[in-house]
């Protein structure tokens, strides 16, 4: 699992160290360039990743349900297998967090939305529009919509 992966990460670049000519570049760590992201995505939207999407899936051995502790970088090691080591901690954590979380996620406004909008006895014509309105905006639209 990840453990593995990450002593994996570690061996590899370790035995390099000597033949530094013959290394791949590193690739860059941040990609700005991205699109933003719908209020509701999918597990499939967010993966990356050296394994496929079944390897990720198999459940973990107990013991090893979570990285190990990420030590401090002291500067004597290879930065790049640091900041992978980050990167497997981070994802780990965010897994977590979405599943968690997931009953909190932003549902997409869609036309069943706006049906279910009715005026309230109270409510003066004008109010009742102002509503409407905010969540028409909301509402994601198709060609056949307009």
């Amino acid at each position: 699992g990840l453990k593995l992966m990450a002593n994996h990460v570690a061996s590899s670049s370790h035995g390099n160290r000597g033949n530094r000519g013959n290394r791949s570049p590193t690739p860059p760590r941040h990609n700005n360039d991205f699109p933003p992201r719908s209020p509701v995505w999918s597990d499939e939207d967010d993966f990356s990743g050296p394994l496929s999407r079944d390897i990720m899936k198999v459940p973990l051995p107990a013991g090893l349900e979570k990285p190990p502790q990420l030590d401090t970088y002291d500067g004597l090691t290879d930065p790049d297998e640091h900041v992978q080591n980050i990167d497997i901690h981070l994802n780990y954590r965010q897994d977590q967090f979405t599943r968690h979380f997931t009953a909190s996620r932003a549902q997409p406004k869609t036309e069943a939305t706006l049906e279910a909008i009715v005026q309230g006895n109270d409510e003066s014509l004008q109010k009742y529009i102002e509503r409407f309105n905010k969540e028409v905006v909301q509402v994601n639209t198709t060609d056949d919509m307009k």
